[in-house]
């Protein structure tokens, strides 16, 4: 019982990829479709993309937030689990990447193709990549959260907040406004509220979390207006620069709020919970989302009625059938990964032991 998962949280995980596939459509489907002059123009669609866009932010603190919590108090790193992925991300481009060709397609050019053969490398699929290297430091950094009482902790997330996140929102550039760095302030605020669970105020979370969402969602269409007003590109630019501070806010809050809530156990839940990261290594393949967003289901940008019912219907269907194939290959290929992970770990082991 004492391992038993909470499918409070895995719901959680679930609903996070969904919005971030969301956000993916959004970004890839619908903004970087728009012109400046459409995007002056101000419509309704591109308001509803800019703010829907912002939850994929969100979802990756909401996603390091959980493995902060989770893993915070481990001595050791699951080795195999890191490579297991690792394996699963590099067969994924491959199998996609030929099936790309069967299908006729060929536009890729000779980089691109370079970069997909070594993804991991390169850097594509950058949360899954990423996660993989964090996780790496884990038993380090957990040494260092042991060394730290509540309050220490509490200050050093603080310290981190204004400097990497709340600073950078004011144009104030400083060296620590990277990817990683918000991995490592979402994991050490999953630590805290694992260490601190009994003292924090379910309703004051739950407060937090909703002025956060409400004014990560006026800002932006604060910025997205005075682009309009003033026909200056660089305030739809800009209004993406509050996401990381407020966003990480309320993946804080929200998570916080979930985790004091009656807990439960559902078998099939964590299931597919535990499928997310191959659902976000498929989804962020630059093929199927080039194949998906733009060429095959393109967004229709003009003179559609029902366009926010057509771009929902596209998300759940992908989510769905990823959500699918990715319990298919848990199911029969599991065996597979696991083994092809033992036998990099071991190659691994002498050479280091040579």
């Amino acid at each position: 019982m004492r391992n038993q998962r909470n499918s409070r949280i895995e719901v959680l995980r679930i609903l996070t990829m969904f919005f971030i596939i969301l956000s993916h459509s959004c970004s890839i489907g619908i903004l970087n479709q728009f012109s400046f002059e459409q995007q002056v123009r101000f419509t309704s669609v591109y308001a509803f993309a800019s703010v829907a866009s912002i939850a994929g932010g969100i979802g990756n603190c909401i996603f390091m937030i959980i493995t902060g919590y989770y893993l915070s108090d481990k001595v050791q790193v699951s080795w195999d689990k890191n490579i297991t992925l690792l394996i699963k991300l590099t067969i994924y481009y491959w199998v996609l990447l030929i099936l790309y060709y069967i299908l006729g397609e060929h536009s890729i050019d000779k980089v691109t193709l370079i970069k997909m053969i070594f993804p991991f490398y390169f850097g594509y699929s950058w949360y899954v990549t990423a996660y993989v290297i964090f996780c790496t430091f884990i038993p380090i950094l957990n040494k260092m959260i042991e060394s730290l009482d509540i309050k220490m902790l509490s200050r050093l997330i603080l310290l981190l907040f204004i400097f990497g996140l709340l600073l950078p929102t004011f144009s104030m550039s400083t060296f620590m406004y990277s990817s990683m760095y918000l991995l490592l302030i979402s994991y050490l605020s999953g630590a805290y509220i694992k260490r601190n669970i009994d003292n924090i105020s379910t309703v004051k979370m739950r407060n937090i979390a909703l002025l956060s969402i409400m004014g990560l969602i006026f800002s932006v269409l604060c910025f997205c207006f005075m682009g309009k007003i003033t026909s200056k590109p660089i305030w739809f630019t800009k209004s993406g620069f509050l996401g990381r501070a407020l966003g990480s806010i309320f993946a804080f809050s929200i998570f916080a709020y979930l985790v004091k809530q009656k807990s439960f156990n559902v078998p099939s839940i964590n299931k597919v919970g535990s499928s997310m990261l191959g659902v976000y290594i498929l989804h962020d393949n630059p093929v199927v989302a080039s194949w998906y967003w733009k060429v095959n289901f393109p967004f229709y940008l003009e003179g559609y009625e029902h366009w926010i019912l057509f771009n929902l219907i596209k998300v759940i269907a992908l989510f769905g059938v990823l959500i699918i194939l990715e319990l298919f290959v848990n199911r029969f290929f599991e065996g597979f990964f696991r083994y092809c992970s033992n036998k990099i770990y071991r190659i691994l082991g002498s050479l280091t032991d040579g």
